[in-house]
């Protein structure tokens, strides 16, 4: 595993401008913090919002009060800053892997159910082929280029 580098697509014009905040939070955090339990929390957010859901809107055909959709925008942010941090701790603290990477994206592939469940939520869709349609359009590809990308190099190049 010595060999491994992470090598990362390029940065948007917001990562570019969120990227300092994002260093600064991965300095604060404590070297002993594994990067896969920042991965975790952020995870767990999303499995919160996904909760929300459940409880105020389990059909996606009724309003929520307007207090879950803040706590769902909250989430949202949460985990997408935990989720840039998790890999500027791990390069920090010098234990980047394939698994490490493996786990990251699975977490990011599981937790866009929720995202786009509490979006369907948010925008009134009601549960019909559409809406699957609509989270299918956003899981197969995300979880076909995980599964490909990462999996293959973690068995078959190390």
């Amino acid at each position: 595993m010595n060999r491994y580098k992470y090598q990362g697509g390029g940065y948007t014009w917001l990562d570019n401008k969120l990227n300092p905040f994002w260093a600064a939070l991965a300095e604060i955090l404590p070297d002993t913090m594994a990067a896969n339990l920042v991965t975790l929390i952020g995870t767990f957010h999303l499995l919160f919002m996904g909760l929300l859901v459940l409880i105020f809107d389990p059909t996606l055909t009724s309003s929520s009060p307007t207090w879950v959709y803040w706590v769902n925008s909250w989430c949202l942010f949460a985990y997408q800053t935990l989720d840039a941090v998790d890999g500027k701790q791990a390069r920090r603290t010098n234990t980047s892997s394939p698994l490490g990477q493996l786990f990251d994206h699975g977490c990011d592939a599981l937790g866009t159910t929720y995202c786009v469940l509490s979006m369907c939520s948010v925008m009134g869709f009601v549960p019909s082929i559409g809406t699957l349609a609509i989270l299918a359009t956003v899981q197969i590809p995300f979880y076909m280029a995980q599964w490909e990308g990462k999996f293959f190099i973690m068995v078959f190049k190390y």
